[in-house]
């Protein structure tokens, strides 16, 4: 008894936040029954010593963008970026594409697909349109990647802002983040093989 009511007020307050945060209640789990749940699937909710309600493993907490079949795993990691869900016009279950959201998926699926055809063909041009107004002396790679995830994007999405944009100086700033990003990564994964070999 006492476990269903604990149970009941953790998902009483899981439904306030994913309405702050835009998420979909939906029917999740494998085989059956399925759990009514605000969250992804394997979201964890305990409720500690102290008597408060603490929440772990939200690393899905928002919802893939459609899943490109060639990327293994990718629902996974190619989230949508939560400041985009948040704004987004309607609320999205984090168990879309994958094997937790079974329970109709065609829904959900399809409603994660429109969201990111949203981010790519509507956010990401009205966002390129507006970044020339950004140009100044003291505006950096920083700044930019400040300003790309306030409007909710992904930062492995700047290439598609860059074959919007017209102007030379964001082609410029959008250029040398790509680059500087990708060296970025070049260098750590030639640290790790470094690191690895001395052990």
């Amino acid at each position: 008894m006492v476990a269903c009511l604990v149970q009941q007020e953790m998902n009483q307050l899981m439904e306030k936040i994913a309405k702050v945060l835009n998420l979909k209640g939906h029917y999740t789990g494998l085989g059956d029954p399925k759990e009514w749940l605000h969250g992804p699937c394997d979201i964890e909710g305990h409720q500690g010593r102290d008597g408060k309600f603490y929440v772990v493993d939200t690393a899905r907490i928002w919802p893939c963008e459609t899943p490109d079949r060639s990327v293994k795993g990718g629902f996974l990691f190619k989230l949508l970026r939560g400041e985009f869900v948040s704004k987004y016009g309607a609320p999205l279950s984090s168990d879309a594409f994958t094997a937790f959201g079974e329970h109709d998926a065609d829904i959900h699926n399809a409603e994660v697909q429109e969201a990111t055809r949203h981010l790519f063909h509507r956010v990401i041009p009205e966002f390129a349109a507006q970044l020339p107004a950004f140009n100044s002396p003291g505006f950096t790679g920083t700044h930019l990647i400040d300003e790309v995830h306030r409007a909710g994007i992904n930062v492995r999405h700047i290439g598609r802002v860059r074959a919007r944009v017209d102007d030379q100086w964001s082609k410029d700033l959008l250029l040398l983040e790509i680059v500087a990003r990708v060296l970025k990564n070049e260098l750590r994964a030639e640290m790790r093989v470094m690191q690895g070999s001395e052990v």
